[in-house]
């Protein structure tokens, strides 16, 4: 029986609180880094690294890569959704400037997209292109270093949840995921572990 092993995990903290980011390059805070090596076992069991190349996730994928003598390879197609005119922005700023458009995002983000933003299903195309490509690996282990987007994208196409129901998930910071395929079949062996 071949397995694969698939761990993601969430950026932790990042500086200017909490806020849309998409591509923001936000870099961690001191407790943001803490956060994701408490997450993480003590032993590195993984082959790879595979990481967003956004400075909140590849700037601690690539120190945990020198630590741990471990490849890796930031992926463009990792990064978390474009959220356009609303990136930098706080949730209580946007709630306040264009409540409906907010609220209709949350409730249903399949069909409504930020203004000037990435849609949800060009962002889940270029997600699950990833995933699919790493499906097809026999067997292994890899640590994907991602955003909460991308992880909730990953684990509702595990779960064959709808689209629409993504922000049903949370993907608190640091959180650790992890998805095992034994021929073929994924499964979430458990979601969330970490700070």
């Amino acid at each position: 029986m071949n397995t694969l092993i698939i761990d993601l995990l969430r950026h932790g903290e990042a500086r200017g609180g909490q806020r849309f980011r998409g591509w923001r390059e936000d870099p961690l805070t001191d407790e943001g880094w803490n956060q994701m090596y408490k997450a993480l076992p003590a032993r590195r069991p993984w082959s790879r690294i595979i990481s967003s190349p956004l400075k909140r996730c590849a700037d601690f994928a690539r120190k945990l890569s020198q630590t741990s003598h471990i490849p890796v390879h930031l992926e463009d197609d990792l990064k978390e959704i474009h959220f356009g005119e609303w990136e930098g922005h706080t949730p209580t700023e946007l709630l306040h400037a264009d409540p409906e458009r907010v609220q209709a995002f949350w409730e249903d983000p399949l069909n409504n997209t930020p203004p000037r933003g990435e849609s949800l299903g060009v962002f889940r195309a270029r997600v699950l292109g990833v995933w699919q490509r790493l499906l097809e690996e026999e067997e292994g282990r890899f640590l994907l270093v991602t955003h909460g987007g991308v992880i909730r994208v990953i684990i509702a196409d595990v779960l064959g949840m709808p689209a629409e129901n993504l922000f049903r998930l949370d993907v608190s910071h640091a959180c650790l995921s992890r998805i095992v395929i034994q021929d073929g079949l994924p499964r979430l062996a458990f979601h969330c572990r970490g700070a």
